[in-house]
């Protein structure tokens, strides 16, 4: 396919996730692909089509569409194994759909939110013995 412009390629080096596994769609003002690259079968996409849909392949933008200015889903899950921060970008007639890699990023976030609910329940729990033994010490005061 056809390489990207360079406006887009400005915009990829802008939020500095060009080291990333990127793949991009291009689609006209009738959301049909015009042309793709970079590592499209990474997120699971194939047998692309000039003209076809892009919410055949990409389900998650139907009713998005059309947009006027950079739009950003963060962390969109793709498949059970991909994660991708996906930016919409307007371009001349049509739009830019760029897929970053998050997966390694998401396990991440992941597990540093597992970290913290695991805080807070030995927090809550540590609570709750405090309020007990608080309870049982008034009773005790109070009976003798």
């Amino acid at each position: 396919m056809l390489t990207i412009p360079l406006s887009i390629a400005k915009y990829i080096r802008s939020i500095k996730l060009a080291e990333t596994m990127l793949a991009y769609l291009s689609i006209n003002e009738d959301e049909s692909l015009t042309n793709w690259g970079g590592e499209i079968h990474y997120y699971g996409l194939s047998n692309l089509n000039i003209g076809q849909p892009v919410t055949e392949k990409l389900a998650f933008l139907e009713g998005m569409l059309p947009i006027s200015n950079a739009l950003v889903l963060p962390f969109l899950s793709l498949d059970e194994e991909r994660c991708a921060h996906v930016h919409l970008v307007p371009y001349q007639t049509g739009i830019y759909i760029l897929l970053f890699d998050a997966s390694c990023e998401h396990e991440q976030v992941q597990e540093t939110q597992q970290q913290l609910n695991e805080l807070k329940l030995v927090l809550y729990r540590k609570e709750q013995l405090i309020n007990t033994l608080k309870a049982e010490n008034y009773q005790l005061k109070h009976l003798n």
